[in-house]
């Protein structure tokens, strides 16, 4: 939270001043017009005297004045991860921070695109999200299906799936993903995590170690 009393604290013009003076310093910086200027930032904080709603979606407003050009919507602390209880709706739908895009949308004029990160498996997940119909994001986010699936994006492109596999663990979500990713640094075969007995056996080298 933040408890600053100077020119970056109190009003959320203070607590955002940060992010516009990094864009225009980037923009006075970089001046090629194909540069992409994007941000990601939190829909909603979900803890007390945390960024909410009604910030997201000013900061939203000023981004595209700003000429932002991506807006990438996340959301939660690294206290608090609001991925443990979510609405049923919200659940159908897949993204975690749909909802928030949705709010968001009918604040911004369309010269920005909107993205959204968080909880999408599928490609009717992220179909749905962008559809012409719901029309919530012009892109999704994925990161966890990557970590461990890192031609995911190819394979549902090419038919080969429609669906990242679902993890044959619970637990030890992080140290198994930091796991894979030195595996793929050093240009190694990624393990079928879908499969019990080889999450099994992984988990066991981590704890191991």
């Amino acid at each position: 939270v933040n408890k600053r009393t100077d020119q970056y604290g109190g009003s959320f013009e203070n607590r955002s001043r940060i992010v516009f003076e990094i864009i225009n310093a980037v923009k006075k910086k970089v001046t090629d017009p194909k540069f992409i200027l994007s941000i990601k930032y939190n829909s909603h904080d979900f803890i007390e005297g945390g960024f909410t709603k009604e910030d997201s979606q000013e900061m939203a407003k000023q981004l595209e004045v700003a000429g932002v050009e991506l807006i990438e919507l996340s959301g939660g602390t690294y206290e608090l991860m609001p991925l443990e209880e979510k609405k049923e709706s919200t659940l159908k739908r897949e993204g975690f921070f749909i909802e928030f895009a949705d709010m968001i949308r009918p604040h911004l004029s369309g010269t920005s695109v909107l993205a959204v990160t968080g909880g999408f498996r599928t490609l009717e997940g992220m179909s749905s999200a962008l559809s012409s119909k719901d029309r919530t994001c012009d892109m999704v986010g994925l990161a966890r299906p990557l970590v461990f699936e890192p031609h995911f994006v190819a394979d549902v492109l090419s038919g080969k799936t429609k669906q990242a596999k679902r993890l044959a663990f619970d637990s030890m979500l992080l140290p198994v993903a930091y796991h894979v990713l030195a595996l793929i640094g050093r240009q190694q075969a990624v393990p079928n995590l879908g499969d019990e007995s080889t999450a099994k056996e992984i988990v066991q080298l981590i704890l191991a170690r």
